[in-house]
């Protein structure tokens, strides 16, 4: 007990409910161990009487490890036979003790009582995967079910589908059956209350916001003085101003005064005071020329305008500032009558759901607690003879929990008389690090507990019951992170009145003392040096440093974590720490689904489940599992047959094949037999098991960078196949559509655990991750990001209904409705609240080292909600700011603030990075085998007799010879396009632009949405930052009507015969040429022709300049289209700059193309002759 604070030993006190409020580093795993002891202490029969509830499986198993290990510590340490006997009880019987999660200790008392819960006594539980496959097929019955309904119930449900996409519809379904207790509440208020009623609550709430913002004094005057400008009737309606102006004027003018605090009077000042100030600043006009001017107002009136924008001016500042949304109105009624023709459509699909699960006998984890509770709360002797198990109660992590799983815990802590107890409960957390509000967890719930507990001791405030024990002592930071931390978060994170999920900050008093004071680094950094390259780069500083010279506190790469808020730019991390050799793990991703090896998985299922699925085989073929050459699989296609299947088991003899491929054909086919032969006989699982073995694809794997995680993901995939197996919900055809359905819809499961445990790598994770852990150094990138993820996602909120996406056709969908802006609020309040937390569990995991960075241009603004903005306004309080560099001090820290590398050596090249670690390692070598012989290092030639290019890898080899070695060689850009094409061509924003346009135009032809189409894009893109998105969209839009609309569009879009994304490959002398087209069609002259959008935003006379950078790539397209159709006399390729709405044509003859052979050809010996390793 010495080792404790007092806070701490307040926290064992066994005779009251306490709450622990408990920062980063302040020993709440300790306190819980300590607890667990400290309650059966005296009597180790009590370990049975105690209910620990942790938020996830790993940490129950830590729980119960480490309470064993301070038994086992305090074994060594006590000396007294009775302490001991006591101590030897207690770990005898930890076996028995009932840790684990929520959905573990339901799971328990739902297996123990079946029938009382009605459920089959051998029910299973499905994981995340097999719901989704579950809930699919429920909704694919509730749509047939629509079909066959009779045609007077149709027409009720045909107004939904008028109002709602089916994507929508299926979509909301989806989402409701993910949050069946959130759809009770929602379904009951729908009952509960009519139409009118319904309207009536909403205008009643707007009134009271509207009201705080412009009283009855403020509308009067309003009121008068719109009366007094529009009494005079010389006015002259002139201009369009003068007409808008005198319409929102006359809207209140016109209406009795005793109605003014209504809808109708408060809607038509809102009107008045935003028509009459400015929209930049909500400042008033110095004169009238916006409202209409001196043709519209007389002198008289004139003056009048110029007064009533003064008058309005403030009152537009507070409308900005408190913003009530639009007023409820006839959107509101559509809305409520669409919503409860959803929810009878969702009864439905809900039931088919319970159906399906009930004839497999499965239930999920939604299941699992609604069960649990309606077992507790509707039967009392069960709720007893449960409750009276445990005689105390300890939650981990309770700022995770939502209000479903709070209310099971409440009820195995009533009495009979249904109160709570008083010395029952335990819970321990930190409101600050409550980041999982996209699994429902609610970071209100804490405070609401508190405040109950305290009042059940009879206290009115929670602050002055002795029960809730804030942990104010880290042992985590060094003393000036530790400041840094308590002055920057007091501004960043404070409890609002404004926003109910916003949490106090409690300052954290350091504990430790070891040398060192604690560094922290911004780096806000322009487009010159990218934030990856900055990461490797000071990483290389930081193990340089330890290596050439002694220091405090030595680093290790295994001390460094980079922890990542989003997977967006992950590819370009690792990329970069490939690019200066510095090893790293990437852990506890996610995009498991969108995964490489995953995606090799799903084709080898597409050709077991049809051997002649062609994509499938080919895949296959070209995946890890074979590795194919793809000068083999061209040679291969050229073979006379319908399908890749009997390709591959012709008689290819014939075929200009070396021996090895032919042989390694050869064994591939047999391979491929062997597997066919088997589907039927063995169970898949066994099967998948016994292809890695045969290709020996864990060797393969292990050799890779990232080869754990690989090993680690395939093994997961073949856990998801052998339980869905066992789950019996169907075949496999049923499990490939849904794995396509969940790569498809990048459904964001996360990737395989790995383990961390190690001093040689650098730790590269998203933030979610790492949170529970520390490590000396951490990397927080890209702070510039928006933290709204979700513009166009389906929302759910349980005291308000869904959001919904109306269709434009549909009737009042041009007005905004009240309900969905109270929606989109509360999330919008529950992101940033969210995101400023998630910036403190970011910076709370560095105990030593912090670096900081953003990409920010000189003369912009952060994002208004990125963690950028948090922190530049939070410094800037404290005196500093982030665009001006430097070391800058306060009283209690320091923060060095960068715009540029300043190290005394920077790599210039990746040769000069691995020369460096080649010298490194042989010192290392020499002092570690001293006197041991030498070596002999033999260099491996290996010319292959054909290789295949694309056009970029050749522009690649000619702007810069040394990117293509390491792109191509050594594979630092393996399916990075975009992160090398910054370095080589133009911007990532650009890149990105070019990306979305091109997928854009390709689904144009067959989308009948264009808002559907462009929020499809975006999304597949990850455009979520708000002003990328608003720009992204007007520009596609614009480009859409351009190709309608102007000659340059309508000259090569509306054609008759097209074809969009055409991959070729030819053959010049031993090699292969390989290209996609983004669109070819037949012009007016009826020849075809290569059409190559740009999306470079340069002027008109800069076109003719940019085409000739793009001179190869113009070439490939010419030489590719005539290998296509080698009848035609010419070859025009044209270049559409979308930007200045301009064609430029190049047109090529048979000479032309034969001369673009030979230049080709003359390049790829140059190439090979230079480089003939691959």
């Amino acid at each position: 007990m010495a080792e404790l604070t007092q806070r701490q030993r307040d926290a064992l006190a066994l005779d009251k409910n306490i709450s622990v409020t408990a920062g980063a580093g302040s020993g709440k795993t300790k306190i819980l161990v300590d607890r667990f002891l400290e309650i059966v202490r005296e009597n180790p029969n009590r370990v049975r009487r105690i209910l620990a509830i942790t938020f996830t499986k790993k940490a129950a198993a830590e729980m119960l490890e480490r309470i064993v290990t301070e038994i086992n510590h305090r074994l060594e340490n006590t000396k007294k036979s009775q302490g001991r006997h006591f101590l030897l009880q207690i770990r005898d019987h930890i076996s028995g003790a009932s840790v684990s999660t929520i959905h573990g200790f339901c799971a328990r008392i739902l297996r123990e009582l079946p029938f009382e819960a009605q459920l089959s006594p051998d029910f299973t539980e499905i994981d995340e995967m097999q719901s989704i496959m579950l809930k699919q097929k429920a909704i694919e019955n509730t749509f047939k079910w629509l079909d066959e309904c009779p045609a007077e119930a149709r027409s009720k449900y045909f107004k939904l589908f008028t109002a709602l996409s089916v994507r929508t519809v299926k979509s909301m379904l989806d989402r409701a059956l993910s949050s069946p207790f959130e759809m009770q509440s929602i379904i009951n208020r729908f009952k509960n209350e009519n139409e009118d009623a319904y309207i009536t609550t909403l205008e009643n709430d707007w009134l009271e916001k509207a009201g705080h913002i412009t009283g009855i004094n403020e509308l009067k005057e309003i009121y008068r003085r719109a009366k007094a400008i529009t009494a005079v009737d010389n006015i002259a309606e002139k201009s369009d101003n003068g007409i808008k102006t005198s319409t929102v004027l006359k809207s209140i003018a016109q209406l009795e005064e005793v109605n003014l605090f209504s809808i109708a009077g408060i809607d038509a000042a809102f009107s008045i005071i935003s028509r009459l100030t400015k929209k930049e600043d909500n400042s008033a006009y110095d004169g009238i020329s916006q409202l209409g001017g001196k043709k519209s107002w007389n002198l008289h009136c004139t003056q009048l305008l110029v007064d009533l924008s003064k008058f309005c001016a403030p009152l537009a500042k507070k409308i900005q500032q408190e913003n009530p949304g639009p007023a409820p109105g006839n959107a509101d009624r559509l809305w409520y009558r669409l919503m409860t023709v959803f929810l009878e459509i969702y009864e439905n699909t809900e039931n088919n759901y319970r159906a399906v699960k009930e004839e497999l006998a499965v239930v999920d984890f939604e299941d699992l607690q609604l069960a649990t509770l309606k077992l507790l709360s509707g039967n009392k002797d069960i709720r007893q003879v449960l409750s009276s198990r445990y005689d105390f109660i300890m939650v981990d992590e309770f700022q995770d929990t939502n209000a479903l799983q709070w209310m099971i815990i409440e009820e195995l802590c009533k009495d009979q008389n249904d109160k709570l107890k008083k010395n029952k409960i335990f819970i321990v957390g930190d409101p600050k690090q409550s980041i999982y509000g996209f699994r429902n967890s609610d970071v209100r719930i804490f405070s609401e507990v508190k405040k109950q507990i305290a009042a059940l001791a009879g206290f009115e405030k929670e602050a002055d019951y002795s029960g809730n024990i804030i942990f104010e002592e880290s042992f985590r930071f060094l003393p000036r992170l530790n400041a840094f931390i308590n002055q920057v978060f007091r501004h960043v994170l404070t409890n609002s009145n404004d926003n109910p999920y916003e949490v106090d900050f409690h300052p954290l008093e350091t504990k430790r003392n070891l040398p060192g004071t604690g560094d922290v680094e911004l780096a806000v950094l322009n487009d010159a040096l990218p934030e990856e390259e900055y990461i490797a780069l000071s990483i290389k500083n930081l193990i340089d440093k330890r290596l050439s010279e002694e220091t405090e506190q030595p680093i290790a790469y295994g001390d460094i974590a980079i922890l990542l808020r989003t997977r967006t730019h992950l590819l370009e991390v690792e990329q970069a720490l490939r690019k200066y050799i510095i090893p790293f793990k990437t852990a506890g991703g996610v995009g498991f689904w969108q995964r490489q090896e995953i995606f090799d998985f799903y084709h080898l299922l597409r050709f077991l489940n049809n051997p002649l699925d062609d994509l499938a085989l080919i895949a296959v073929l070209r995946s890890s599992l074979f590795a194919v050459p793809d000068s083999a699989l061209f040679l291969l296609s050229k073979k006379e047959a319908k399908h890749w299947l009997y390709k591959l088991n012709s008689d290819f003899n014939d075929l200009p094949l070396d021996k090895n491929d032919k042989d390694y054909i050869f064994h591939v086919r047999e391979l491929l037999k062997k597997w066919l032969d088997l589907r039927h006989r063995i169970p898949l699982e066994d099967l998948l098991h016994l292809i890695v073995d045969d290709v020996c694809l864990r060797l393969v794997f292990a050799g890779e960078l990232n080869g754990e995680q690989l090993i680690a993901n395939m093994d997961k995939l073949i856990e998801q196949v052998r339980n869905y197996s066992a789950s019996g919900i169907g075949g496999l055809d049923g499990f490939i559509k849904n794995i396509n359905e969940l790569i498809r819809e990048e459904m964001r499961e996360g990737e395989a655990n790995i383990d961390l445990d190690d001093q040689r790598t650098v730790k590269i994770m998203t933030i979610h991750a790492a949170k529970g852990l520390q490590f000396p150094v951490v990397f927080v990138p890209y702070l510039n990001q928006s933290s709204t993820r979700k513009p166009f996602s389906i929302l759910l909120d349980p005291d308000y209904g869904m959001q919904m996406k109306i269709n434009s056709t549909a009737e009042n969908s041009n007005q905004k409705s009240y309900i969905s802006f109270l929606i989109q609020k509360r999330n919008r309040m529950k992101e940033i609240a969210e995101a400023r937390r998630l910036l403190y569990v970011a910076v709370t995991r560095a105990s030593d080292r912090l670096y900081l960075s953003a990409s920010l241009k000189d003369k912009e603004k952060p994002e208004s909600d990125s963690a950028l903005k948090f922190l530049s306004s939070a410094l800037l309080s404290l005196g500093i700011d982030i665009k001006e560099p430097g070391l800058k001090k306060t009283n209690d820290f320091e923060i060095n603030v960068v715009h540029d590398i300043s190290f005394s050596k920077i790599p210039d090249t990746l040769g000069d990075t691995f020369n460096a670690s080649v010298n490194r390692l042989t010192k290392i070598l020499e002092k570690e085998v001293a006197g041991a012989e030498n070596a002999d290092l033999f260099r491996i030639e290996d010319t292959p007799e054909s290789q295949v290019f694309s056009a970029t890898s050749i522009m690649t080899f000619i702007e810069n010879p040394q990117y293509y070695y390491q792109r191509y060689h050594l594979g630092f850009f393996e399916g990075d396009y975009e992160a090398f094409a910054e370095d080589v061509y133009t911007t990532d924003l650009n890149m990105l632009r070019g990306k979305i346009v091109h997928r854009f135009l390709e689904l144009l032809p067959g989308s009948d949405s264009e808002n559907e189409l462009i929020n499809q894009v975006l999304f597949e893109f990850e455009v979520f930052e708000n002003s990328l998105r608003e720009q992204m969209t007007n520009d596609l839009i614009k480009y859409k009507r351009q190709l309608s609309g102007s000659p340059a569009g309508r000259s090569v879009y509306n054609t008759g015969e097209y074809k969009n994304e055409i991959s070729i490959t030819m053959k010049i002398g031993n090699h292969y040429l390989t290209g996609t087209l983004d669109r070819i069609y037949k012009n007016s002259d009826q020849v075809w022709e290569v059409l190559d959008y740009k999306t470079n935003k340069i002027s008109k006379d800069d076109v003719k300049k940019q085409s000739r950078h793009y001179l190869w790539q113009i070439k490939t397209y010419a030489l590719l289209l005539s290998r296509l159709y080698p009848e035609q006399q010419q070859y025009p390729v044209t270049l559409y700059y979308l930007y200045p709405d301009i064609l430029d044509t190049y047109i090529f003859d048979h000479k032309d193309v034969n001369n673009i052979y030979s230049e080709f050809a003359d390049k790829l010996k140059e190439i090979t002759g230079k480089y003939n390793t691959v």
